[in-house]
């Protein structure tokens, strides 16, 4: 019968020592694990960021369009400007807009306007205001 492999037993590995390899994969694996959180987060920020610039720029055509409208209007377009404008309400402004704009309908009737203006540019301003501390008065700067 032919004698079976003997088994040394003398490991290179004494008593579970993590060899080179062994830490500089772990190394290598926080490292992959840190950069896909860290690549996730920007990838978040980014989308929100281009989500509140997309709702900023409709933001601003919504105005700007109103802007022209009122800018434009006179004694002879006033019906068709104001309606174009309540088009563009919903809610509460929707159901009061007509009591909400007539005395500006009336003032362009009675004043007989014939304005013509152009919009050269429309911005967003933003300010920051810190939310105040627990005791209701502004948090220090």
């Amino acid at each position: 019968m032919p004698e079976a492999p003997s088994k040394d037993t003398t490991d290179d590995h004494s008593g579970g020592v993590i060899t080179g390899f062994g830490f500089g994969s772990a190394v290598a694996g926080v490292i992959a694990v840190v950069a896909v959180v860290l690549a996730a987060m920007v990838w978040s920020g980014h989308r929100s960021e281009a989500g509140e610039r997309a709702y900023q720029t409709r933001v601003l055509r919504a105005a700007a369009d109103w802007a022209d409208v009122l800018i434009n209007i006179n004694k002879d377009t006033v019906e068709a400007g104001m309606q174009k404008l309540r088009e563009g309400t919903v809610g509460q402004l929707n159901a009061d807009f007509d009591s909400a704009v007539q005395p500006y309908r009336d003032l362009v009737q009675r004043l007989q306007a014939r304005t013509t203006g152009q919009i050269d540019s429309v911005a967003i301003e933003s300010l920051y205001h810190p939310p105040p501390g627990p005791d209701g008065r502004p948090a220090p700067a």
